[in-house]
């Protein structure tokens, strides 16, 4: 079991790392205020590991810690091992669920209900909650906003590229989106046209990045489905940073953050009557962090994260990041066809990837409910 005390950090840390330390500790030690036991969404990744680690500081070696996760045959999305031996290593109690196609199946009916705004995401949450108020839990620790504020996602590295590109090729855009267009439907590429054929702002390089859709597709989603005729969006954005990886952090956490995950993550695991709390996404704490020069706070790989908490074990931050994921589209070509079937049949948009097929199969749902 590792515990670190602040004094040994104090000699180790560079000044950043030692700030950042500070700031996490105090943010997780007020949300291990509580009437009742905190548990741990843990899984084989960097943030939920450092939450771990910080807990464990935070209560000592005594304190019994609780940590939960989804687990997978496919080895492509499985954690488990890591989490497992994680846990053993901070000496947590750690249960997981082991979740088969057909128990994954099983929660969709649920979990569509529950839904109050069209998502393709929340489906992890929902299950990982589901296990930890099986197990008594009320309250849990997340570690949403890592990616965000520790430059933890490909956008970081893409859409300064995107930008960039666009700056590059000046009156070769056009033909570098005719080129693009060529590509299927559905596919990233058509996002990158789009893009090429617009203004070249920082959002609409981010949407390229990030979205599902693109304006032209999603206004023809909007009128088959709503009934509504959509407004062209506005892609201007003021009080941007002016590091372009400073850039991408605002939009992660003003964007996706805010809007999906921190949605999400409180409907499916208010929805089990558990409270999720987010450590990483902290008032007190994003005024330390965002003191921190970008360059340093944002460096490729969460190295300032790495740094402030070197407890972290060598066989989490030394595997690929994969994200807290499931194995949507192999499950969907077994028992969610139906379901995908109808959204393809429907849309007025060619579909192609899975997440473009969930994302208006879930929409449907919401609207029949709706409806009732």
């Amino acid at each position: 079991m590792v515990t670190t005390p602040l004094r040994v950090l104090w000699r180790s840390l560079s000044t950043h790392a030692l700030v950042t330390r500070v700031a996490l500790e105090e943010s997780v030690s007020r949300h291990l205020v509580s009437d009742v036991p905190v548990g741990i969404f843990l899984s084989g990744g960097i943030d939920s590991t450092a939450l771990l680690a910080l807990t464990r500081n935070v209560l000592g070696p005594q304190a019994d810690i609780r940590t939960f996760l989804i687990g997978f045959d496919d080895p492509g999305f499985d954690e488990s091992g890591i989490a497992r031996r994680t846990a053993e290593h901070f000496g947590a109690t750690h249960t997981e669920w082991r979740m088969t196609e057909a128990e994954g199946a099983a929660e969709i009916p649920a979990f569509l209900a529950a839904v109050d705004q069209p998502t393709i995401d929340g489906f992890n949450t929902w299950c990982v909650s589901k296990l930890a108020r099986r197990e008594g839990m009320k309250v849990v620790l997340s570690g949403l906003g890592g990616d965000e504020w520790f430059a933890g996602y490909g956008s970081f590295e893409r859409v300064p590229e995107f930008h960039a590109w666009f700056q590059r090729l000046g009156p070769l855009r056009r033909l570098a989106a005719r080129i693009l267009e060529t590509r299927p439907h559905g596919t990233p590429w058509r996002r990158l046209a789009a893009f090429f054929r617009g203004n070249g702002t920082w959002l609409e390089a981010y949407h390229a990045q990030r979205g599902i859709f693109s304006a032209d597709e999603a206004a023809s989603l909007t009128e088959k489905f709503a009934g509504l005729r959509a407004s062209r969006p506005d892609w201007l954005l003021p009080d941007l940073a002016e590091d372009p990886r400073e850039v991408v952090s605002q939009l992660e956490c003003s964007r996706y953050m805010r809007n999906q995950l921190l949605r999400d993550s409180d409907v499916f695991s208010m929805a089990h009557g558990l409270e999720l709390r987010v450590p990483l996404v902290d008032g007190r704490l994003a005024e330390s962090l965002l003191k921190i020069p970008a360059d340093v706070r944002l460096r490729q790989g969460k190295l300032l994260l790495l740094e402030a908490v070197p407890e972290i074990p060598e066989w989490v931050h030394n595997q690929p990041k994969r994200g807290f994921r499931f194995p949507f589209q192999s499950w969907m070509e077994g028992q969610f066809g139906d379901l995908l079937g109808e959204a393809q049949q429907t849309s007025p948009v060619p579909l192609k990837a899975w997440y473009r097929s969930w994302a208006v199969a879930a929409a449907l749902q919401k609207i029949r409910k709706q409806a009732i």
